[in-house]
């Protein structure tokens, strides 16, 4: 129970970091938005300020001269070069790999959990067998072992349990005539 309840909140962990990262990467554009537009206004103040014409009005008057040539202004993003590149995906399989190192140490505590539940399970189908063979020989097996006159009868003590057996298997087989045919009674 404790190795599936482990896995349980494992999974729901992995749901959890992928639902927050996509609001993180949600929030980061919504930020770098706002702060584009802010730049846009805090240019236009400048260029009001110095007298410049605004950029759609150079935008428009260049389009309007030379219409094949395309401005830095068309441009929404400028992409990063391939240093910035290479840092960004250094950075995020770094991060990335200890936040692996993280869970799977979390996960580890757990696993021996699930060994040894393996074990017992393996454990118990090796037992079971043996099980079977104790059920109902119980005083025929353990009269090998020297007691008693070598036909089975190991004293009164197991004289009385082979008697009490025959009872009860009497009491079912009567019980049985009464009972649903359909039903099977194990005794």
């Amino acid at each position: 129970m404790q190795w599936m309840q482990a896995r349980w909140e494992r999974e729901a962990k992995l749901r959890n970091d992928a639902a927050f990262a996509k609001r993180f990467l949600e929030l980061q554009l919504s930020l770098a938005e706002a702060c584009n537009k802010a730049d846009l206004r805090i240019l236009s103040q400048i260029h009001q300020k110095l007298g410049i014409k605004s950029p759609d009005a150079l935008l428009s008057a260049s389009k309007a001269s030379n219409p094949e040539s395309k401005s830095l202004t068309l441009r929404k993003h400028q992409p990063p070069t391939r240093a910035q590149h290479n840092l960004m995906i250094f950075a995020t399989a770094v991060r990335a790999i200890v936040r692996m190192q993280v869970s799977a140490r979390a996960w580890g505590k757990h696993e021996k959990t699930r060994v040894r539940l393996v074990e017992a399970w393996e454990e118990t189908k090796r037992r079971e067998p043996a099980a079977r063979k104790w059920d109902g020989n119980e005083s025929l097996n353990r009269s090998n072992s020297g007691r008693g006159d070598g036909r089975g009868n190991n004293g009164s003590m197991h004289a009385e349990k082979r008697e009490e057996r025959k009872r009860s298997t009497a009491e079912t087989t009567s019980d049985m005539d009464d009972a649903d045919p359909c039903v099977e009674v194990r005794v």
